[in-house]
């Protein structure tokens, strides 16, 4: 799929933009429950399952809010294992 683009202001702007501004603010700001899982060497996948769990549960509850939360947290939380997995420490 390729990202869909828009014209915005004279500009071409992803349509995901405010998306990955949303991810970038959980990166840059990490929900204080991932701090339970720092030296834990499964951190990552700790944080995906915990995350996925909640999105499932925000969905069973009918709360959309909470679920597009997780959502965002979940997306977060996969590119730092991404990042985690393929990246040298200093990038």
């Amino acid at each position: 799929m390729r990202y869909a683009m828009i014209i915005k202001g004279g500009k071409h702007v992803s349509r995901y933009a405010r998306d990955f501004h949303e991810v970038q603010e959980v990166l840059n700001n990490p929900p204080k429950t991932w701090a339970a899982y720092d030296g834990d060497p499964q951190k990552y996948q700790r944080i995906i399952e915990m995350e996925y769990a909640e999105m499932v549960t925000a969905k069973s509850a009918g709360d959309h809010h909470g679920y597009t939360e997780n959502m965002i947290h979940l997306s977060a939380a996969l590119l730092c294992a991404h990042h985690a997995m393929t990246c040298k420490e200093d990038d």
